[in-house]
């Protein structure tokens, strides 16, 4: 890794390290650590350069996303609703001098997503999990075969996420495969689309 990739990573993870401080003050947390290397680690691995999220919250989950996507060269779209949340995050990604990998738009996606003609290889959910059905119907279709959707808290609002769990282990196009753990109690569903064969 050169100089300059080295740099913005240590001032990522450094960014990282105090939102982890300030998360415990409040009712609500971001991915865990281990949560976070997993995203890294498949957007790494999947070699993944178009990647979207929705649900910015404060940026925690963006940032372990970015890491991976230093790797790859990739570029991050990510949602956030709420404006007081997009502003703080914003500020994070300003502090870890990564605007020009991430754009941040203060808006629901919902009302976004027939602009966006781009086609994804990876996909992040941690929204409301009622709401999940409704964003995979439309962004699946903008997602790459072999492209990879990550939806976060499957285990913690299992009620809220049933409907999307339950349609998706009858959908064909694409294998599931539900992550939980000490550090991963929150529930990760990982979710493949599958290639068509041919020949």
């Amino acid at each position: 890794m050169n100089k300059e990739l080295e740099l913005t990573e240590n001032k990522i993870r450094k960014v990282i390290d105090e939102l982890r401080q300030y998360y415990r003050s409040l009712e609500f947390g971001p991915v865990s650590d281990e949560e976070g290397r997993i995203l890294q680690i498949l957007i790494e691995i999947s070699n993944a350069k178009d990647v979207l999220e929705i649900g910015t919250s404060l940026g925690v989950s963006s940032l372990w996303m970015t890491l991976g996507l230093l790797k790859t060269k990739g570029k991050l779209i990510t949602f956030e609703a709420m404006p007081e949340h997009a502003q703080f995050a914003r500020q994070n990604f300003e502090k870890a001098g990564v605007q020009d990998i991430i754009t941040l738009i203060e808006r629901d996606a919902v009302y976004f997503s027939p602009l966006l003609k781009d086609k994804f290889d990876f996909i992040f959910m941690d929204g409301l999990e009622r709401e999940y059905l409704m964003f995979f119907n439309l962004f699946f279709p903008l997602l790459k075969e072999g492209g990879i959707i990550v939806a976060h808290d499957v285990i913690t609002k299992a009620n809220d996420a049933q409907d999307y769990i339950e349609t998706l282990n009858k959908d064909r196009r694409v294998t599931n495969c539900i992550i939980r753990g000490p550090e991963i109690a929150t529930g990760m569903l990982i979710t493949y689309k599958n290639k068509e064969l041919t020949g």
